[in-house]
């Protein structure tokens, strides 16, 4: 049994679109909102995909990047509240957090795309 989850946790990791459609779709048949399934999938899939990116530039460069990208986390949160504080009377931390972790899930979901293919052309050219 721990074999089972050791094994779907690093599918979940390796792979995290299969776990963004797997979310989407358990989503979209308990609820009938689209939208709703999208958001849902999104929220729950952003980990898979920070872990799969930092995963990736680890084995690209052979350095840690989870420091830098708790970095990005704060710097991007920072702007977001000076913004809601600049536009608005006050700030609403839970919405700030809210399009922090959507920024996120659009920029890691391109990054791993990215890094992805040149991972399998470094592989390929024997970089």
């Amino acid at each position: 049994m721990k074999d089972i989850m050791i094994y779907v946790i690093a599918t979940a990791i390796s792979f995290p679109f299969i776990m963004t459609i797997g979310i989407y779709w358990i989503a979209k048949w308990t609820r009938s909102s689209n939208w709703k399934a999208i958001h849902i999938a999104v929220h729950w899939s952003t980990l898979f995909y920070i872990i799969a990116v930092s995963i990736i530039l680890n084995i690209l460069l052979q350095q840690s990047f989870i420091g830098l990208i708790l970095l990005f986390f704060l710097v991007f949160l920072t702007l977001i509240i000076i913004y809601q504080r600049k536009s608005q009377t006050d700030i609403e931390l839970f919405k700030a957090l809210k399009i922090v972790w959507r920024g996120s899930f659009l920029l890691f979901f391109t990054l791993y795309f990215l890094l992805g293919c040149i991972y399998v052309v470094n592989g390929v050219w024997g970089g």
